[in-house]
């Protein structure tokens, strides 16, 4: 995976897997909600990890590079 084309499409695949997971996380409650330890003021979905993950696995599968 050493072509930028491929960086590139699992960028963009992260980016809309983002978009399209955030309403799913507050629908499931899958939010990361403030208190006094933490910084951020409002909920926080918990998807940007997942997104990642997913967005390498679907490059990989659909650029056709083997595990």
């Amino acid at each position: 995976m050493s072509d930028p084309i491929s960086y590139l499409f699992a960028f963009f695949s992260t980016v809309v897997l983002i978009g399209i997971l955030t309403p799913l996380a507050h629908r499931v409650n899958l939010i990361d909600k403030p208190n006094s330890r933490k910084k951020h003021e409002t909920d926080t979905p918990l998807v940007g990890g997942l997104a990642i993950y997913a967005g390498i696995i679907i490059s990989f599968l659909t650029l056709g590079y083997s595990f």
